[in-house]
């Protein structure tokens, strides 16, 4: 995917959310091969982070789960930003907390 930014619209303005990222390396086979940073609502909640290392295996499926408030035009933004390879993202889930 490399760096990319969503914006998941149409919430509640300032309600709490889960946010549900999930991941899964199905292209390397070592750790350290791709690392990223993510942001929500521009605070960074995982920095360098690794699929493979956090999974403990390739083609392994791993959830980072976060809590976080829509802004007051009721959205929520996240951003990955590579630092090395590109980052990825399989699934996002939002949540009423």
């Amino acid at each position: 995917v490399g760096d990319c930014l969503y914006t998941i619209p149409h919430l509640t303005p300032n309600a709490s959310y889960t946010v549900r990222l999930h991941f899964a390396e199905l292209y390397w086979t070592q750790a350290g091969k791709r690392t990223f940073t993510v942001t929500l609502n521009g605070q960074v909640v995982l920095s360098n982070f690794d699929i493979l290392a956090t999974a403990g295996a390739a083609n392994k499926a791993v959830v980072e789960q976060f809590t976080t408030q829509a802004d007051s035009t009721g959205a929520i933004t996240i951003k990955f930003q590579t630092v090395k390879d590109n980052a990825q993202i399989n699934a996002i889930e939002v949540l009423a907390v």
